[in-house]
C-alpha cells in the first residue's frame, strides 16, 4: 500500500470531542469548527484531548482531506478565535443567480442506468423492512419487484 502523503497541516486547541454512530470521532476546536477522524484511524483518537493543542497533518484520498496524523503541541498557537454573537435581526436570504448551463438534470438523475440501480436497491430495502422473518426469498424479492415497478412509474 503506498505511502500517504501529508498535504497540508494544521494546529487547533480541542474544545470537545465525541464518537459518532460509525465509531469516527469527532472534534471541535476553540474556533467552532468540527474536524472528524474516521474508524480506520482510531489509533489517533486518544490524541485529542479537550484543552490540548494538536497538530493533525491531513492525507488526500479521491479529492477529499481526512486526518491522517496527529500530535500533541505546546507552543506555537494564536489565541482563540472568538466568534461575534449572532444578530437578533433576521437577514434577508440571498439572492442566488442560477446559470443556465446549470438548470437541468444532474448527479444520478442525469444518468438513467444509476437512477435505475438506486430505485432498486431502495426497493429492496423497503420490501425487507416491511417482510417478516418467515417469509421466503422469493417472497421479499416479489415485493421488491412491485415496489420498484411503483417507483419507476413517479
Amino acid at each position: 500500500m503506498p505511502e500517504v502523503a501529508i498535504v497540508r497541516t494544521e494546529i487547533f486547541t480541542v474544545e470537545s470531542t465525541s464518537l459518532d454512530g460509525y465509531g469516527s470521532l469527532v472534534i471541535l476546536d476553540k474556533a467552532g469548527q468540527e474536524h472528524k477522524v474516521n474508524k480506520k484511524h482510531e489509533s489517533l483518537h486518544h490524541v485529542f484531548q479537550a484543552g490540548l493543542a494538536v497538530e493533525v497533518g491531513y492525507g488526500n484520498f479521491m479529492d477529499h482531506d481526512f486526518i491522517h496524523t496527529a500530535k500533541a503541541v505546546a507552543e506555537g498557537l494564536a489565541p482563540p478565535v472568538v466568534s461575534k454573537p449572532a444578530s437578533t435581526e433576521e437577514q434577508p436570504a440571498p439572492k442566488i443567480a442560477i446559470a443556465p448551463q446549470a438548470v437541468g438534470k444532474t448527479g444520478y438523475k442525469a444518468d438513467p442506468a444509476k437512477m435505475s440501480s438506486i430505485e432498486r436497491q431502495v426497493a429492496i430495502k423497503l420490501a425487507c423492512d416491511i417482510s417478516s422473518d418467515t417469509e421466503s426469498l422469493e417472497q421479499v424479492l416479489a415485493k421488491a419487484e412491485k415496489i420498484f415497478q411503483w417507483i419507476s412509474k413517479t
